[in-house]
């Protein structure tokens, strides 16, 4: 081997290490840890959704299923009548939640939601789940519930 000055002779042995470790078997990492997720605070609801009611877009949606004839829970026809019909036969078997109702009525709303952005169809959002968040489906849900336990009392659902 030949004698090399002494700088030159230090960067041969590093490319001869760097060759020697690109040959050898390379290390496994041991895997990293991972982390708990973030503990949420507040009260989430009880759909686990944290965003404030938009009282706004509540009323205006509630108004639009009340004044949709298709929608309207008080309409000849449609889902609305539909749902309502279904909360009087479980309110004369005895088998009505006020807890549970206005999941009955959910799918309503949500159906109301989808009508209203087409039709209405606000710009630049069109997404009816950002125009009505859960949230306000929800308490729009609450609230169609409770004037139908209203309207019920009241006898509008006798034969």
């Amino acid at each position: 081997m030949p004698k090399f000055s002494q700088s030159i002779q230090k960067l041969v042995d590093q490319a001869e290490a760097a060759e020697r470790r690109s040959r050898a078997k390379p290390k496994r990492k041991a895997p990293a840890k991972r982390k708990a997720p973030a503990k949420r605070r507040g009260n989430p609801g009880p759909r686990g959704h944290r965003e404030p009611v938009d009282v706004d877009a509540a009323r205006d949606l509630e108004l639009f299923i009340d004044t949709t004839d298709g929608l309207s829970p008080w309409g000849t026809h449609g889902p609305g009548r539909a749902t309502a019909e279904q909360m009087v036969r479980k309110l004369r078997a005895g088998r009505y939640d006020k807890q549970k109702a206005p999941k009955g009525w959910a799918f309503l709303v949500e159906q109301a939601a989808k009508r209203y952005v087409r039709e209405v169809g606000r710009e630049p959002v069109s997404k009816w789940s950002v125009i009505f968040p859960p949230a306000t489906r929800d308490a729009v849900a609450v609230a169609l519930a409770r004037d139908f336990e209203a309207r019920y009392a009241a006898g509008d659902w006798e034969r």
